[in-house]
C-alpha cells in the first residue's frame, strides 16, 4: 500500500514536493551573520509624497583625497564621500588634477563640519552627495574656477543644481581646464578610452 501511494504521488507530479516537505517544516536555526554597520540616523527622512529633499548627514572632514572625493567622519564611522554631479580631472591630467584637489581643500579645510545631502551610494562603497559647509555647496567654487566639470553621467539626479551654469562661466572666461581651446579631454572619455577600472 505505501508503494502504491508513492506511485500515485509520482504520477500526479507531487513526489518532489513530498521529498522537500520535511525540509520546509523543520525549524531553522538563526545563522550567525555579522551585520553591516549602519550610518547614524539622518537629520531627515525623505518620502515620495511629502519631502523630496535628500537624506542629510552631518560630518567632519578628515581628508581631501582628490578634487571630488572627501573622507568624512559621520558619527563614529569614517566614510568616503564623492561629490555628486561633478567630475575632476584624472591623476594623469596634470596640472588640472592637482588644481582640483587644491581648490577642494580651500573650500573644505580639514576639520570642517559639513552637511552631506545624500544622492546615492555607488559600487565602490562611497556616498555620492552634495556637500555643504555653512550652507554653501563646496563644489560650486571649483566649478567657477574651472577645475571641475559638471557631469550628470555618474548616477544622475542633478537637475536641481546650477552646475552647468557655473561651468559655463568658467568656460566663457577660459579658466582652469577651459584655458585650453575647447577644454581638456573629458575625464569620462579618458576613462572609457583606457578601459580603466579606476573609480570614476
Amino acid at each position: 500500500m505505501p508503494l502504491l501511494c508513492l506511485r500515485q504521488f509520482h504520477l500526479l507530479g507531487l513526489l518532489p514536493w513530498l521529498m522537500v516537505l520535511p525540509l520546509l517544516l523543520t525549524p531553522r536555526r538563526a545563522s550567525a551573520v555579522t551585520p553591516i554597520p549602519a550610518l547614524p540616523t539622518p537629520a531627515r527622512f525623505p518620502t515620495a509624497d511629502t519631502d523630496p529633499q535628500p537624506v542629510t548627514y552631518s560630518g567632519i572632514v578628515l581628508k581631501v583625497e582628490n578634487g571630488q572625493v572627501l573622507r568624512v567622519r559621520i558619527g563614529n564611522q569614517e566614510r568616503r564621500v564623492r561629490l555628486a554631479c561633478v567630475q575632476a580631472p584624472r591623476p594623469a591630467q596634470e596640472p588640472w588634477s592637482w588644481q582640483a584637489s587644491e581648490a577642494l581643500q580651500r573650500s573644505v579645510p580639514l576639520g570642517s563640519p559639513v552637511e552631506i545631502d545624500l544622492r546615492a551610494r555607488d559600487v565602490f562603497g562611497r556616498l555620492v552627495a552634495v556637500v555643504r559647509l555653512n550652507g554653501r555647496d563646496v563644489a560650486s567654487p571649483s566649478l567657477r574656477q574651472g577645475v571641475l566639470f559638471a557631469y550628470d553621467g555618474y548616477l544622475g539626479q542633478c537637475g536641481d543644481l546650477a552646475y552647468p551654469r557655473l561651468e559655463g562661466e568658467a568656460r566663457q572666461w577660459k579658466r582652469g581646464v577651459w584655458s585650453v581651446e575647447g577644454g581638456i579631454e573629458r575625464p569620462w572619455n579618458l576613462l572609457a578610452r583606457q578601459a580603466s577600472v579606476e573609480e570614476p
